[in-house]
């Protein structure tokens, strides 16, 4: 009696550490959230806030959402009910380090008083793929990218036609300026000329004119190739607005010498030649205001600074540039990188085979189960004088895996209390004796026999409605202690919690039971 005082207590201590840790997660509420790509993410993958684990994720499904185009990928996870979770909150997929597990992230933004709770089974949308697969994609595009703009950054350097053409463009406008300048000193000078002579010889006049005019035509034509060389080169704009007042300027120097032309050819025309000179010295001032600014703008040894700045930035970049493609081929084609990547790869497909070999073994032992289920209503049939009940268990232990035992419990009277246990533990893999008479004891039950092809004793002990407490000590040759917990869920269906080979392996497990009555 005292061993059995010593095994009841102990059996107590392991269910209560065991449903400890299993009731407080049942404590949890649904969450999905929808993605457009899983990026690997797995059942039972952690959900965390703030680094801290806040649920567990039980399932990841192709189920499209129409409040989430684009986002197909549901992902729901049970979230630990201690802990809210708001409308604000962000989820992300991401992963730990390189090679890590994927998991989700939440991130939570500053909350405000009006942020309202997320509900248990709510959805919410997800965030941007932040796995290792999608960076690489973007780091690949970019260094394309930075390929494409190094060459094009380097072609632009060390294109020496261009670096001419802007030399000759402010040779250009140098000589374009001086001839401006030229040309107003000599209308100024005619100007003056006018007002004292009043009339001079017609010839001379028309003379001073041709050359005004063909002055004109020059500046017009430098002016033009002025135009031309900063369309195709990069200085600043005021360069461009220069030589279109110089143009302006130009236009109306040739117009005020056609002008003064027929004035000087027709006698009656003489009295507006003054009203042309004043137009001339007003077209002369504009002309040297226009002067003044591209000198000033050539001069200007901020703009040179400036333009000298803007290529030392360009080189820099390009250098950096150059730089980060070099580093990034040398790590796309570095063998560490390379190795590692096959080495996970190697992994999932022997994790892919391993899942593929437990599916193929729990189809088994459902196989078995079923069988077991028919030989059982057989072998009820065969014994049909006397009362018999069926036993099912079906459990998934952390360490050995999936298991199905199928009993068959006979009384050989219905006023006889005692019984006989008949069954097969582990169906479809090593199918071991179950064979085990059970004695009453008021409320509890003592069982011996053959427990898993060995010897043993068992001991079944009620301890309210519908709980039944079991242990099982076996194998005289190195003894084993199997404890379990039966929780009753429904009329005949039960919850299994235990620990096989308690005090050794200490193997956990979850299963459900069915019972059926004498």
């Amino acid at each position: 009696m005292g061993l059995l005082v010593i095994l009841v207590g102990l059996l107590v201590a392991g269910i209560a550490i065991f449903l400890g840790g299993y009731m407080g997660r049942l404590a949890t509420y649904d969450l999905t959230a929808y993605f457009a790509d899983a990026q690997g993410l797995r059942r039972e993958a952690k959900v965390q806030l703030a680094g801290v684990r806040i649920g567990t994720v039980y399932e990841v499904a192709l189920r499209p959402h129409k409040q989430f185009p684009g986002k197909p990928v549901a992902v729901t996870m049970a979230i630990q009910s201690g802990t809210p979770l708001y409308e604000t909150d962000r989820f992300n997929i991401k992963q730990h380090g390189l090679l890590g597990d994927e998991y989700v992230a939440v991130t939570r933004l500053p909350v405000g008083k009006t942020a309202k709770l997320l509900s248990p089974n709510a959805v919410v949308e997800g965030g941007m793929a932040t796995s290792t697969e999608v960076i690489m994609e973007q780091v690949q595009g970019v260094v394309a990218d930075a390929k494409a703009t190094l060459a094009m950054v380097s072609g632009r350097v060390d294109n020496e036609q261009m670096w001419a053409d802007i030399s000759a463009t402010l040779a250009n406008l140098n000589k374009a300026t001086a001839g401006a300048t030229d040309v107003v000193n000599e209308a100024l000078r005619f100007t003056q000329s006018l007002s004292r002579t009043g009339e001079q010889s017609e010839r001379k006049v028309a003379q001073l004119l041709d050359h005004i005019v063909a002055a004109a035509a020059d500046v017009e034509k430098a002016a033009g190739r002025v135009d031309r060389l900063i369309a195709l080169s990069p200085l600043p704009m005021q360069l461009a607005a220069s030589g279109e007042n110089i143009r302006q300027a130009t236009s109306d120097i040739a117009v005020i010498a056609a002008e003064a032309r027929e004035m000087a050819q027709d006698p009656q025309m003489q009295d507006y030649i003054a009203q042309s000179a004043k137009n001339l010295r007003d077209a002369s001032a504009n002309v040297a205001q226009v002067t003044h600014d591209a000198a000033a703008l050539i001069g200007d040894q901020q703009l040179a600074a400036d333009i000298k700045a803007t290529l030392e930035n360009v080189r820099q970049a390009s250098e950096s540039l150059k730089k980060l493609t070099e580093h990034t081929e040398s790590l796309l084609t570095d063998p560490k990188t390379t190795e590692d990547l096959r080495a996970s790869l190697e992994n999932l497909r022997a994790a892919t085979e391993s899942g593929r070999t437990a599916a193929e073994r729990a189809d088994g032992v459902l196989d078995g189960v079923e069988s077991a289920m028919e030989t059982m209503r057989k072998t009820q049939s065969m014994f049909k004088d006397m009362d018999t009940r069926t036993r099912l268990q079906l459990r998934a232990a952390q360490h050995s895996g999936l298991r199905a035992d199928a009993y068959l419990d006979l009384r050989l009277s219905p006023t006889q209390e005692d019984y006989w246990r008949v069954g097969v533990r582990d169906l479809g893999d090593s199918e071991l004796l179950e064979l085990q008479w059970s004695h009453r004891l008021r409320d509890d039950w003592f069982r011996a026999g053959v427990f898993g092809n060995k010897l043993g004793l068992g001991y079944d002990y009620t301890w309210g409605r519908g709980r039944l407490l079991e242990a099982e000590l076996y194998n005289p040759s190195d003894l084993r202690l199997d404890v379990r917990a039966r929780l009753r869920l429904r009329d005949q269906y039960d919850l299994l919690l235990g620990i096989e080979d308690l005090g050794g392996s200490n193997d956990p497990f979850l299963g459900a039971g069915y019972q059926g009555d004498f």
